[in-house]
């Protein structure tokens, strides 16, 4: 069912509507990221993901990025990047959001942030923000002899793992010596150019490998996420996608100053939806 948002006495709010899902955008998205370290890599992925639903699956595309630095790297989605800088001029502007494209991952994942050897998960739920910091657990790989595969122009060699509830393959270049990979996969004498878990539910695939010349910022955009461990977080995902638009309203209670109200193209207002299947990339 397609619906629409409604906003009732607030400028500094927006909305994303994706089929049952729900984005906020605030005023704390259109602030500047802290800067945490130098880009000297840019490595963009395309994701290729399944999500196992009754009676038919359904599957997503998404371009991610991976900036990598001196001492720590950022993943997260490409798409988001645009779409959240287009919602920050917006939500800075005043204006109302207007956005045809929401993207479907909306994670961040920083490797070597705070610290060393530390890692921080960020995502956004409705008008939640939650930060989950861990220690860093590299794959145990085994090197498969002789297997050799072409990526980017480089030659690449696979490695097997099983970690964090799938069991991956991953496709390294060693003519590319940086130790890193698309999501938490490392650990492997070159960059991962290709991953992908045994059902093929997620597949990260390189399609563009740059040098950063240039002093750009590595930024960290988790200032004021609430922190949260993995365990509660997994819970806190169920309750919000058994009812995205309940569990929005619930996040964001109105008040004199801010309303929102979503409704269909009828004008029918909404306050629950239908179950919407997810699937999490860690078990």
């Amino acid at each position: 069912m397609k619906r629409k948002v409604v906003f009732l006495a607030c400028m500094l709010l927006s909305l994303a509507v994706r089929s049952q899902v729900v984005m906020m955008y605030t005023q704390a998205d259109a602030a500047p990221g802290d800067s945490i370290d130098l880009v000297k890599y840019e490595v963009i992925y395309d994701l290729h993901a399944v999500v196992p639903a009754v009676p038919d699956s359904i599957s997503y595309d998404e371009r991610m990025l991976l900036q990598i630095g001196a001492r720590a790297s950022a993943f997260y989605s490409y798409a988001a990047y645009q779409v959240d800088s287009m919602a920050a001029e917006q939500i800075r502007k005043h204006e109302n959001l207007n956005i045809n494209y929401t993207p479907r991952v909306t994670w961040r994942l920083y490797k070597n942030y705070p610290t060393a050897g530390r890692t921080m998960f960020l995502d956004r739920v409705a008008n939640d923000r939650y930060a989950v910091e861990e220690g860093e657990e590299l794959p145990a790989w085994s090197l498969v002899a002789d297997s050799v595969k072409e990526l980017l122009g480089y030659e690449c060699h696979l490695a097997l793992a099983t970690y964090k509830g799938r069991t991956w393959s991953a496709w390294y270049a060693d003519d590319v010596p940086i130790d890193n990979g698309p999501w938490k996969l490392q650990g492997l004498p070159g960059l991962i150019l290709q991953a992908y878990d045994e059902g093929r539910e997620f597949v990260f695939t390189a399609v563009g490998l740059m040098n950063i010349g240039t002093e750009k910022p590595l930024e960290y955009k988790g200032k004021g996420f609430t922190p949260v461990d993995r365990k509660s977080l997994n819970k806190i995902y169920e309750r919000y996608y058994a009812d995205a638009i309940g569990y929005t309203l619930m996040s964001y209670p109105s008040s004199s100053r801010n309303t929102i109200k979503i409704t269909d193209f009828e004008g029918n207002e909404l306050k629950h939806s239908k179950p919407e299947p997810y699937n999490l990339i860690e078990r």
